[in-house]
């Protein structure tokens, strides 16, 4: 399609174009969001919009956007980002212009040297452009009738103020270390979501919990009649999270939707009564370059291997990608990685992209991966070794936009 030129939004003109696209293709929201990124959010530096343009038409007719979205490893801040608000314009489709942007925002994100891109949607819907499922998306469906009313005066809990910002991230980075995996939002993104935003999509509802007059925890709130809880303290006391149950109960809303780590210890609250967990999406990730991955998380390994019965041992390890041989040279806790070349029968470790991915982001073991990827194979000399260095990871990504 000759008459189609692909381009990078930067002027005011172009933005707006696109948010028309959007209204047309989705609806407000979208194109709210669209507003939000360009306009709004502290990374609107960072974050790039592609668009397709018919020149013959003077139309707009599809758009993609790389959103920046940080994730802890372990202890390691991975540069990664988010493929998002993909659209587009309904007489366009089919003609391959969705695959053009997607190729143009993998080569922006490599040049920028991201090199993990996320995407949430259906489950392996874009697995052709190299994505995986890794993170399932769920939530808790919890009925307020079953929680005793109960009154606790020295508890109330309030809207939350500019000045509380300070507050809400130390407590966020608490309960988010929960999860073993994770997109994390620092102070910017939280003043957004609070105060600046205006899609139902970023902007988000804040409350601050108080006792006897002192800040002892927080909570925020998706935007919408529904009330979802997106993330809440996990210091505080069960008494505590039942008044705040008990506050949407005040309010004569039947039903909460809880969509945060299932480690945190206001789900494990609900256990105690019967709940429903409802899975819906799921994150699906592309590693652009294993090598720089396994580089980037190998203070993980390395701690991972120091509690472990390998923290004194020498060991050369080989993972065959189908693609690169990567040889672990593992001595005394220290891992160095070194790239060889690659022979067919020479491996401890062998993984196509979709194994990768399951293993190294924790969501599969190896034993389970084998048993429905037939071409993924360990050496049970290395069996020990890989569930050491790539445990079962507890993953929850948070909206950080």
């Amino acid at each position: 399609m000759t008459n189609i030129e692909y381009k990078i939004a930067k002027s005011k003109e172009e933005f707006e174009s696109i948010k028309d696209l959007c209204q047309e293709v989705f609806a407000q929201e979208e194109m709210e969001l669209i507003h939000d990124l360009a306009y709004n959010s502290p990374n609107k530096e960072e974050n790039i919009c592609f668009y397709a343009y018919d020149k013959k038409a003077d139309k707009y007719v599809g758009t993609v956007s790389l959103i920046v979205m940080p994730i802890r490893y372990g202890q390691v801040i991975l540069e990664a980002a988010e493929m998002g608000i993909v659209a587009t314009a309904k007489n366009y489709q089919g003609r391959g212009i969705n695959k053009k942007l997607t190729e143009m925002l993998l080569d922006k994100a490599e040049e920028l040297g991201y090199n993990i891109i996320g995407i949430e949607g259906i489950p392996y819907f874009y697995r052709r452009y190299g994505f995986n499922y890794a993170v399932p998306m769920g939530s808790v469906n919890f009925n307020l009738d079953k929680v005793e009313t109960k009154v606790d005066e020295e508890i109330i809990i309030r809207e939350a103020k500019e000045e509380d910002i300070p507050f809400i991230v130390n407590n966020f980075k608490e309960a988010s270390s929960k999860a073993d995996l994770c997109t994390i939002k620092g102070e910017g993104i939280i003043k957004a979501q609070m105060l600046d935003y205006i899609s139902s999509i970023t902007r988000k509802r804040y409350l601050i919990i108080e006792k006897n007059q002192n800040k002892v925890g927080y909570l925020s709130l998706n935007s919408g009649d529904e009330v979802e809880i997106c993330d809440i303290s996990d210091n505080l006391s069960f008494e505590i999270y039942e008044v705040v149950l008990n506050y949407f109960k005040k309010q004569g809303k039947k039903s909460i939707n809880i969509d945060i780590p299932q480690e945190s210890k206001f789900v494990k609250l609900m256990e105690r009564y019967d709940y429903n967990w409802k899975q819906w999406y799921s994150w699906q990730i592309r590693i652009l370059d294993e090598f720089k991955f396994l580089t980037d998380i190998k203070p993980v390994l390395e701690e991972r291997l120091s509690n472990s019965i390998y923290k004194n041992e020498q060991v050369d390890f080989y993972y065959d990608n189908y693609k690169d041989l990567i040889k672990f040279e593992i001595d005394n806790g220290q891992i160095d990685l070194v790239k060889e070349k690659r022979e067919e029968s020479h491996f401890g470790l062998k993984l196509n992209p979709q194994g990768a991915i399951k293993l190294f982001l924790g969501e599969k073991s190896m034993s389970e991966i084998n048993s429905f990827l037939p071409d993924c194979q360990m050496n049970s000399k290395y069996q020990e070794l890989v569930n050491i260095l790539f445990p079962k990871m507890n993953s929850h990504f948070y909206m950080t936009y």
